[in-house]
């Protein structure tokens, strides 16, 4: 007699797709339940199988085991190891359906989750359009990123981890990589080691974990070392190889225009920039106001924050600060911020949270904040936030610098109601 531990995989169930969904899934409804269904598209028809992923109440997650009717915009995926590799779950998706994707998935988390119906005048699903970021001679969505976190295998192979997995998928390549660093994964590497790799001013460069165990055994002109030098906005970066840093090739330059935008700094303006990094924005709007105003950068990782130290040494208006965002507006902060002329917000995926939303609210001359987001859901959080304390949502610009994947970057501009 099987017992249950000897069961088969669950029996494949059709479904009819509707709308996208955060996270890269399509929405669908079958017995009383919601099902969250990976490589599907809207209005596809298909039979897939529920995965091992718990739903709350009903919720069930499922994969796409067959496409019975296809949509317009189901393509064949450019990587042979899409589906395995936890990298690109869009791959499936026409580069221009991937846009739309994307715009409605955060105009939709704006209207559920912020309860913003318009951004300045017009309607959120009017307003809300991601913009493509293409790189010269480079197919749509590909050949973008410069930055990549690897694991080698026991045979020193290359590889990336599977969906929500720890099992190492080996490539023979990446195609949303830039061409620079594709010759790294025709290298051998030391065995069960943890990768970073990037594309800086001094060509490709790899740090790994333990230290010195990521030397490539065929990989000429390659660098081994902890940082990396980029050029962005006009000035060159010294950053971590394995730290934070926008991977697509284009989007440090992308952002700081889009954020100068939002903000329009001025001669002598107080700035304050949160979560700062290694000090991009801090930097480039430093520059702007002048030695007659000042840039007030905190940062929580003590590393990233000696970077932006050396970064913007030449900036006398620049000051660094190495603290919790969370920790330095209960300590103090709140009283930084009530000087600042503008703010940029630029947290992690889960976003600044009420104590640091309330703070920058509060600050009673601020005429402008730029929030610098890569999550739809928290950004939409936090604007409600911002909203609840007298802030509007004015504009929004969204960009896609994560091509091939469900993630999308936005730079929202908030100004006083």
């Amino acid at each position: 007699m099987r017992t249950d531990d000897e069961a088969g995989p669950p029996a494949a169930v059709e479904l009819t797709l509707a709308g996208p969904a955060a996270g890269g899934a399509c929405v669908a409804h079958r017995d009383d339940a919601t099902w969250f269904v990976r490589g599907g598209l809207p209005g596809e028809r298909v039979m897939a199988r529920q995965t091992g992923a718990k739903g709350r109440g009903r919720i069930r997650f499922a994969d796409v085991v067959e496409v019975l009717t296809p949509s317009a915009d189901r393509v064949v995926p450019p990587c042979p190891a899409a589906g395995r590799c936890g990298g690109c779950d869009l791959q499936h998706v026409a580069y221009g359906a991937q846009l739309r994707w994307k715009s409605q998935v955060l105009a939709d988390q704006l209207q559920r989750i912020g309860r913003i119906s318009t951004i300045g005048s017009v309607p959120v699903h009017e307003a809300v359009v991601v913009e493509a970021v293409p790189l010269p001679g480079r197919p749509d969505g590909l050949g973008w990123r410069t930055r990549l976190a690897l694991s080698t295998d026991e045979a020193g192979r290359p590889c990336f981890h599977g969906r929500h997995s720890d099992e190492l998928v080996a490539v023979p390549g990446c195609v949303v990589t830039v061409p620079e660093l594709q010759a790294g994964f025709a290298g051998r590497w030391a065995p069960g080691r943890r990768l970073a790799w990037a594309l800086g001013e001094q060509g490709a460069v790899v740090d790994g974990e333990p230290a010195g165990s990521a030397a490539p055994v065929a990989v000429p002109g390659w660098t081994v070392g902890p940082t990396v030098v980029r050029q962005a906005a006009g000035c060159s970066w010294l950053g971590a190889v394995g730290g934070f840093w926008q991977a697509h090739a284009a989007a440090p330059d992308v952002l700081v225009d889009a954020v100068r935008r939002a903000l329009a700094p001025a001669s002598g303006d107080s700035v304050i920039d949160l979560y700062c990094g290694v000090g991009l924005f801090a930097g480039a709007l430093g520059a702007e106001v002048g030695e007659g105003g000042s840039a007030l950068a905190v940062e929580g990782d003590r590393r990233a924050a000696r970077l932006a130290r050396r970064n913007l040494a030449d900036l006398p208006q620049a000051r660094v600060v190495q603290a919790d965002v969370q920790r330095w507006v209960a300590k103090g902060g709140s009283r930084a911020l009530a000087t600042a002329d503008v703010v940029v917000l630029d947290p992690p995926r889960a976003g600044a949270g009420a104590a640091v939303v309330s703070a920058v609210a509060a600050a009673g001359r601020a005429r402008a904040v730029a929030y610098v987001a890569c999550d739809g859901g928290s950004l939409a959080r936090d604007a409600a936030m911002l909203g609840q304390h007298g802030w509007e949502l004015s504009g929004l610009r969204a960009f896609d610098l994560f091509g091939m994947s469900h993630h999308v970057e936005a730079v929202a501009t908030f100004r006083r109601s």
